[in-house]
């Protein structure tokens, strides 16, 4: 019975992650688009062998506006 209940309260974790009720920032959200941001930045501005164009330069600043927007947004956008 103590297993079923510590398995319960560690399948619960991932759902109190940036719960909406206490208006936390989804700190998930921000790893992801700030690391994408980061490995395409790179691969756009820094690498000129790449040969980004216009559109994935568009994209990187499109991303980096994500990241800020899933810092800052006081809770989760979707209800649960």
């Amino acid at each position: 019975m103590t297993t079923l209940a510590t398995l319960a309260a560690f399948a619960a974790v991932p759902l109190r992650i940036g719960t909406a009720g206490l208006d936390q920032r989804v700190w998930a959200g921000v790893l992801v688009f700030g690391f994408v941001t980061l490995a395409l930045g790179y691969l756009s501005f820094v690498r000129r062998e790449f040969g980004a164009g216009i559109v994935l330069k568009a994209g990187t600043v499109l991303l980096f506006v994500l990241t800020l927007l899933s810092y800052f947004w006081p809770s989760r956008p979707w209800p649960h």
